[in-house]
């Protein structure tokens, strides 16, 4: 099924989000992969297969996978 996107303007705030996406990147690198089974309405991080980096998500929509 297809599903929704939302995006959030950066306006001025490109360096933050900039120095963000590498603390995200930076911690991830770090960690092991730990079991994670997240809730509606948490926020959470997701790594996106096509260029392997991750990126934070709001989860509005959980399907029960386990």
């Amino acid at each position: 099924e297809d599903g929704q996107f939302y995006t959030q303007p950066v306006g001025d705030n490109l360096q933050s989000l900039e120095n963000l996406m590498k603390e995200l990147q930076l911690h991830h690198s770090s960690q092991s992969n730990l079991e994670y089974h997240p809730k509606k309405g948490d926020l959470c991080s997701a790594q996106l297969k096509k260029d392997s980096k991750w990126y934070l998500l709001l989860l509005l929509l959980l399907f029960d996978f386990w």
